[in-house]
């Protein structure tokens, strides 16, 4: 089972990094970028796509939605 950590853009467990989020494909990209080239390799990666920087998306997030609509998600915020 995967950790959840709702402050997390990419979270990795062992040899698993997963990510969620509209941008989930570049946020995980930068992570494996970061993660085998290292963070200035990944910085200069998010600098020629023009991606900001973020290290959260919990701000975006509708929790009482999700939790109305989804009983996992319920349980895990309980």
């Amino acid at each position: 089972m995967f950790p959840l950590d709702v402050d997390a853009l990419v979270v990795q467990d062992g040899p698993v990094t997963t990510a969620g989020a509209a941008m989930a494909q570049m946020d995980l990209m930068l992570a494996v970028i970061a993660r085998h080239g290292g963070p200035g390799l990944a910085q200069d990666c998010a600098r020629l796509l023009l991606l900001d920087h973020r290290r959260s998306q919990a701000r975006y997030m509708a929790p009482g939605f999700m939790a109305a609509t989804d009983d996992g998600i319920a349980r895990a915020g309980a």
